[in-house]
């Protein structure tokens, strides 16, 4: 196998961009285990060899997409929307845009994050490189809370736990059930993350 390259040239960067770029629509396509290397540079337009030029194995492109699409502008700009609000604030209608910033994550990602998560669990390496996903839609929204006057203790502890109810509604509006009624489903979330959020305490700051 012939040594890494770290691209210093425009057109050696803009090909190691188009094998991040045709992983990430792949394993959001077919999901991790799914995508081989060959569809990889199929899509990407560009030899074996090159693409075992820039990456040691599809783990590598995995990771450097993943790291691409946290720190990229899509991305980021979900997460700047939940700062984006009129005044008066309403949590209600903030609680509505997270699920909608994590049903549109879903929309176009699925398969990709989802493996994600699971390959979380079984590789360290992946974990440490990716425990921050959750962490900064959890900080993102923890901020804008607490500019809002949205304020409780631990509440960076607590939104953790949010975290997990807000999924589960926005995977429940990207996948329904036949059984569940979405409506009801949000408003019993909402009423159990408001009760838990908005606790006045003593201490709080």
């Amino acid at each position: 196998m012939p040594d890494i390259r770290n691209p210093q040239q425009i057109r050696s960067i803009e090909k190691k961009n188009k094998i991040i770029k045709a992983g990430f629509e792949l394993f959001c396509e077919k999901g991790y285990y799914a995508t081989t290397t060959t569809q990889i540079c199929r899509r990407a337009g560009i030899s074996t060899g090159a693409l075992y030029s820039y990456f040691r194995d599809k783990k590598e492109i995995f990771i450097a997409a993943f790291k691409d699409f946290l720190d990229g502008d899509y991305y980021n700009t979900l997460l700047e929307s939940l700062n984006n609000f009129e005044e008066p604030f309403n949590i209600d209608m903030f609680l509505d845009k997270c699920v909608n910033v994590l049903t549109e994550l879903y929309l176009t990602s699925y398969k990709a994050l989802i493996e994600l998560g699971n390959m979380q669990i079984e590789d360290q390496h992946i974990m440490k490189s990716f425990g921050r996903f959750e962490d900064k839609f959890m900080r993102a929204v923890v901020e804008a809370l607490t500019a809002h006057d949205i304020k409780t203790y631990n509440l960076a502890e607590k939104y953790y736990l949010v975290f997990i109810l807000l999924e589960t509604l926005a995977q429940e509006k990207t996948f329904t059930h036949d059984t569940i009624d979405y409506d009801k489903l949000k408003n019993e979330t909402f009423s159990i993350i408001k009760s838990y959020l908005l606790i006045p305490n003593r201490d709080c700051t």
